[in-house]
């Protein structure tokens, strides 16, 4: 991309890392008007031919108005043009020669080498008609089902977005057909979702194509040049490779507003300690992926705008004594104003010592064990976080002499002062469970919802459809337990059902108000689910 400024005389690139004030805006402004009013469209054309003309042979170069747009002044100032090369590596060279001049100012034309990656949407007759018009590619593309956290505390409601964007780019869309979308929505565009490609080089065959990573990055420059606006505040990154620094770097316009950032990747969870430098207003980040060799020397800092961490990858080693156990200890140290921290990974007592020592303002923390092993410990620790609205543990084993630790758990964290939500998930292991054929859950959904607009502000549990909706007493602590075990019917021990039901009677003292019990079964296991409220 390149920036073109026109005078009386004749016309010159401008680096705009330069800093302009609103007097040299001013100025470039009435300069361009001034110029293009007196010019027309095919000199205007001549001029771009034979500038790009340097990188190859061109095929068309097609402009965005027409010469009755130039008595409009605002249309002037929106002109545009496309440069088409015949080879896709001429484009490409024209386009990595003059993307480094960043964002334009809007007085200027952006003239931007067409690629030839994608010919399919190849509008012949494109005006500036078509950017005040809604697409019907614009509906598809907002109607996206985008599963998104969305644990709220008091007065959180940041993350109830309305508009949305998918940016697919294994679709056969042109850089242009982007740009003309990204500047349709940018006025009130919320939300992006950046899909990158599934492909690989090699199923390209054409030699006159991009390859998918040039593709990828120059589709990411298009977004992150216009379609910013006041409304952009969230994003997620769907991708199947590790983001490198240099699409960072791309992206950089796009993550300087961001409030709230998913990234879904096998990888990149070193990317919590990239990340500070672009987004300062970043308040939730939510990443899959575990450690990679991306990022590990990135040094550890303070990041005062996140309040919300989540890590969704059930792999991602955070043990204390390993490396990156270690440096992320020392990313929670660095930042005591963590409000929120959610893993769906083991954590060891020592990071669990480490948040509770640091983090004095931590209202949710969700997590998991691999069994009821230093269970006091874990007691001790929760106990002295005493902000805790919402606390989410997992064991991934429960044995039968662990059944009594539920209720004396369920007693001690349901006492918090401030506790709004107790959670506990496990999967009981009777005797006889490793001669059955016996599955262990891996995760049970559940999402609260408080203090939000979606649901009239009542406080409600959702279950994604497994079992309905419970609204539940908003003023009162509430306990869920979900315990996974074999199905009664088909096991060995006729014990099993009584043992659950005496756990989940053994925390009436606390719990007293039973609002929903259901088992649910599914061939050879059993999912027992209890609510109930102080």
């Amino acid at each position: 991309m390149s920036l073109f400024i026109w005078n009386d005389q004749d016309w010159k690139l401008v680096d705009v890392r330069m800093k302009f004030d609103k007097d040299v805006y001013a100025v470039v402004r009435k300069l361009f008007v001034q110029w293009v009013k007196k010019s027309n469209t095919a000199n205007t054309k001549d001029l771009i031919r034979e500038e790009f003309a340097k990188y190859g042979a061109i095929k068309a170069v097609e402009m965005l108005t027409n010469p009755a747009d130039y008595q409009d002044e605002a249309a002037a100032e929106l002109s545009e043009a496309y440069v088409t090369f015949v080879q896709s590596k001429c484009a490409y060279q024209a386009f990595m020669a003059h993307r480094k001049y960043g964002k334009f100012p809007k007085e200027a034309i952006t003239v931007l080498p067409a690629d030839s990656w994608r010919q399919g949407d190849v509008l012949s007759n494109a005006s500036l008609g078509f950017r005040k018009a809604r697409t019907s590619l614009e509906e598809e593309n907002l109607a996206l089902n985008e599963a998104m956290s969305q644990l709220f505390i008091k007065n959180e409601q940041q993350f109830q977005l309305k508009k949305k964007l998918l940016v697919d780019m294994g679709a056969d869309f042109s850089l242009k057909k982007w740009l003309l979308i990204a500047r349709n929505l940018k006025d009130d565009l919320e939300y992006l979702i950046l899909k990158f490609s599934s492909k690989s080089d090699e199923a390209n065959s054409n030699q006159n194509r991009l390859t998918i990573d040039e593709y990828e990055k120059r589709v990411v420059q298009v977004m992150a040049s216009n379609c910013v606006g006041e409304s952009f505040s969230a994003m997620s990154i769907v991708s199947k490779n590790s983001i490198s620094m240099e699409m960072l770097r791309c992206m950089a316009p796009l993550l300087k507003p961001l409030v709230s950032l998913i990234v879904e990747n096998r990888l990149n969870a070193h990317l919590v300690y990239a990340l500070p430098e672009f987004c300062p207003r970043m308040r939730m980040l939510r990443l899959l992926g575990t450690w990679d060799g991306q990022y590990q020397d990135q040094p550890v800092v303070n990041w005062p705008t996140l309040h919300i961490l989540i890590f969704m990858n059930r792999t991602l080693d955070v043990k204390s004594y390993t490396e990156d156990g270690k440096k992320f200890r020392r990313f929670i140290e660095s930042n005591p104003q963590l409000e929120m921290l959610l893993f769906d990974t083991i954590i060891d007592i020592e990071l669990l010592k480490g948040i509770v020592d640091n983090l004095a303002n931590i209202k949710v923390l969700s997590f998991r064990r691999l069994n009821y092993y230093r269970f006091s410990l874990i007691l001790e620790h929760l106990t002295k976080a005493e902000l805790l609205e919402s606390i989410s543990i997992t064991f991934n084993i429960a044995e039968k002499v662990d059944l009594e630790k539920i209720s004396i758990m369920v007693e001690r964290l349901g006492q918090m002062k401030d506790m709004k939500l107790v959670t506990l998930m496990q999967n009981y292991m009777p005797n006889t469970a490793q001669k059955e054929n016996f599955t262990m859950l891996s995760s049970f959904p559940i999402t609260e919802h408080r203090n939000c607009e979606c649901h009239n502000k009542q406080r409600l549990l959702a279950f994604d459809g497994v079992i309905p909706d419970q609204v539940v007493p908003d003023d009162v602590p509430v306990l869920v337990i979900v315990i996974n075990t074999n199905n009664p019917s088909k096991s060995q021990d006729k014990s099993l059902e009584s043992d659950i039901w005496n756990v989940l009677d053994d925390t009436k003292k606390s719990f007293p108000n039973i609002i929903r019990f259901e088992e649910l079964k599914d061939g050879n296991h059993s999912v027992y689910v209890y609510i109930a409220s102080a």
